[in-house]
């Protein structure tokens, strides 16, 4: 059955020779595997390695982007070239050890399985990131209900089902470990141990790391819309307060100024109001938005995947 290895990358001229080496030698003698690379707008000597692969082993594939799209919308690119067999996705950097390819493909043919999930056994390293990808993912379970499992990353074996599905998703935004984790297909974790950087400098910078979480929060959370109902909801009931209030006052004591009373129950009930309304708007345009544009989340520059 024929399989392929997504690799995405970007200014990774440092690692592209060793990780094609580590996976050959890793998954010699396994039978009709492809490894595709998806250059996500390098500016170095990236793809020109690429191409040199290609021209050596015609398992090697590559696509080419016309700029940096980012790290999801790579692998999404290689999933949807992905047409036949499972496909197994990894980084470029070599952290993720390719040694363990066998060890997922292995669990998968056991069957009753759709996804095979890397976890790391060793934290990530750096207090502050590791600091905030708890912080993350904690929120994100909470506000969506989705679990995405502690320790894992893009490092995963995902069945033709899997990949059927997710290639069926029309997101120029995919954030694909809350969507792989969203499907709730049979699950099977593997751990292993983090290797440090083979080479050249992480691309995902805090920034777009940042980026991507205010992204899928709104992508898979309905967080805005309830938090400005719940906003306007709170004004109203507060002017309706302050009505019964400044009733108060006229009724039994000498405090209310003339005038003081109506503009401000009227300012705080058009306030909630137009809170309300407004999250009702954009609930609505957000449907719309996702069923009637087609615009596309990155453009190929250059292909080779047959």
């Amino acid at each position: 059955m024929k399989w392929t290895v997504i690799i995405p990358c970007y200014n990774e001229e440092d690692n592209i020779q060793p990780v094609y080496e580590a996976i050959t030698e890793a998954t010699r003698g396994v039978p009709e595997m492809d490894i595709l690379f998806v250059d996500d707008g390098s500016t170095d000597g990236t793809l020109d390695l690429i191409r040199a692969l290609r021209q050596e082993d015609r398992r090697v594939k590559f696509i080419s982007f016309v700029t940096n799209y980012g790290h999801q919308k790579a692998l999404m690119a290689g999933l949807r070239a992905c047409e036949e067999g499972f496909a197994v996705t990894m980084d470029a950097d070599l952290q993720h050890p390719p040694e363990f390819i066998p060890v997922f493909i292995r669990e998968y043919d056991k069957g009753d399985v759709d996804i095979v999930l890397g976890r790391r056994k060793s934290r990530q390293r750096g207090f502050w990131k590791a600091l905030c990808s708890r912080l993350f993912y904690s929120c994100f379970s909470l506000l969506t209900g989705i679990r995405v499992p502690p320790h894992t990353s893009d490092f995963r074996l995902v069945s033709r089902r899997a990949i059927d599905v997710i290639c069926g998703i029309q997101d120029t935004e995919p954030f694909l470990r809350g969507v792989i984790a969203g499907l709730r297909l049979p699950t099977k974790i593997v751990d292993y141990d983090l290797k440090p950087r083979r080479g050249g400098r992480p691309s995902y910078t805090f920034m777009k790391s940042l980026r991507m979480a205010f992204d899928s929060l709104l992508r898979f959370s309905g967080l805005p819309v309830r938090l400005g109902l719940f906003v306007g909801s709170l004004g109203i009931v507060l002017s309706l307060g302050e009505a019964v209030h400044y009733l108060y006052l006229k009724l039994f004591t000498n405090l209310l100024v003339p005038g003081q009373a109506e503009l401000m129950i009227c300012l705080g009930l058009m306030g909630g109001v137009i809170l309300i309304n407004l999250s009702l708007l954009l609930k609505v345009v957000g449907q719309v938005r996702n069923i009637v544009t087609r615009d596309p989340a990155y453009i190929i520059a250059e292909s080779e995947t047959e």
